[in-house]
């Protein structure tokens, strides 16, 4: 039904509620869920904005739907709000950006931990885009969260390929992804996962118009709407340096107001990631210029070995100045690793002062990744593609992957 005469016969409905009832509550319309999720001051602030399209706050019937684990809840009209009452979504509720850190609907701070795919192109990523992955992710290493990369452009094969065939594939496996993450009650990221999305913004509006029209409905969803800016690529129609403090304000930030806008059209409460410049690192730049939603949070990107003092200072001036900050891929670079050698193991140090960055700033962070390509972050062994249903033993996952299951479990 369009939003318009949605609009007008929920409207009656109302009306013949209100004079039937003689009284009840002047909100009772809203189709909110039952439980207080903290997002009152949300809906009354931009009750009269004209930017939300969502028909939230015309819908006569609160019509909620509460499940547990075990599937994927039917379809239902997206004027409905799932309710979770199990797992870590269960425990969470939708995550809000507020003074600074990433909140629950308990008014507690949302300390998320999980892991991201691979590239959704790359063979040795794709394979592990299954529902058993997903399961144990959230079972087995203690992931409160997984995050679908969906590979977009210049790269080959991905969203962007002029190929439809391909361009659906890699949709159908960030779905598979989804789907799975709801049945486990996982939160889930859904990453553009691209250097370059304003060279593809056409595509990000098609992409995450689709994907919030679909699930906006659960709080399990997270958008991450530019995985790392890089504005000074040879591939890119931008040519800003690294260096030039402009992109943030220039490209990144009316790119991402624009993309929000789309997705505010169909989901006006889930948390939106934002890419700050420099390879998602200089967070710091946000600092009273911050993008104009009130459900945001801006990511930083870091590798151990290869960022440091520098990079942490810049997160934390950011923290320190109430930004939302959100680390939505971390790893470990080459030089993490004793003599720079992948088979010598990580030097013990390179686990402390990063991760004490995470513990003591109550960050919510996300590990790269589930692939057993031969590179520095990758979690699982060779053994581990004869398995892409995700049933591995100990020996299909190195060093690095056991070392997050431990992390993991420390938000347990």
């Amino acid at each position: 039904m369009h939003n318009k005469y949605r609009w007008i016969f929920g409207l009656g409905l109302g009306l013949v509620w209100v004079f039937a009832a003689l009284g009840c509550d002047a909100d009772s319309g809203r189709g909110l869920p039952s439980y207080d999720d903290g997002y009152d001051d949300y809906n009354n602030n931009n009750a009269n904005s004209g930017n939300n399209n969502n028909a939230n706050n015309n819908n006569s019937n609160n019509n909620n739907n509460a499940y547990d684990t075990g599937s994927v809840p039917p379809p239902v009209n997206n004027d409905d709000v799932v309710v979770v009452t199990s797992g870590v979504v269960g425990r969470h509720g939708t995550l809000q950006a507020r003074n600074g850190k990433i909140i629950d609907k308990n008014g507690q701070v949302a300390q998320l931990r999980g892991l991201s795919m691979f590239w959704s192109n790359w063979a040795e990523g794709r394979i592990f885009y299954t529902p058993g992955v997903v399961q144990t992710l959230a079972n087995t290493w203690h992931a409160g969260a997984v995050r679908a990369a969906l590979a977009v452009g210049p790269e080959a094969n991905g969203y962007a390929s002029d190929n439809d065939g391909v361009k659906q594939l890699n949709l159908e496996r960030v779905e598979t992804i989804i789907d799975a993450a709801i049945q486990n009650n996982i939160y889930v990221l859904v990453d553009f996962h691209t250097h370059f999305a304003d060279d593809y913004i056409h595509l990000a509006h098609e992409f995450f118009g689709h994907i919030s029209q679909k699930y906006g409905r659960y709080p399990h969803i997270i958008y991450e709407i530019w995985n790392e800016p890089l504005l000074n690529g040879a591939t890119s129609a931008n040519k800003l340096s690294p260096d030039n403090p402009n992109g943030w304000t220039q490209i990144i930030k009316p790119y991402a107001e624009q993309v929000i806008a789309t997705i505010r059209q169909n989901d006006s409460r889930n948390l939106v990631l934002v890419g700050t410049r420099d390879w998602s690192k200089r967070v710091d730049e946000v600092i009273g210029n911050e993008v104009q939603d009130v459900n945001v949070a801006y990511v930083q990107h870091y590798y151990i070995g290869l960022h440091d003092i520098l990079e942490r200072n810049w997160g934390q001036a950011a923290i320190d100045a109430g930004i939302p900050v959100f680390i939505s891929e971390w790893g470990l670079a080459i030089d993490a690793y004793i003599d720079k050698n992948l088979s010598s193991g990580v030097r013990p140090e390179a686990y402390n002062i990063w991760p004490s960055y995470i513990r003591d700033n109550q960050l919510c962070s996300i590990a790269w990744s589930v692939t057993h390509k031969n590179e520095p972050s990758a979690t699982l062994a060779p053994t581990a593609a004869q398995k892409p249903d995700g049933n591995w033993t100990t020996a299909d996952v190195l060093g690095w992957g056991q070392w997050l299951q431990s992390f993991n479990a420390e938000m347990h």
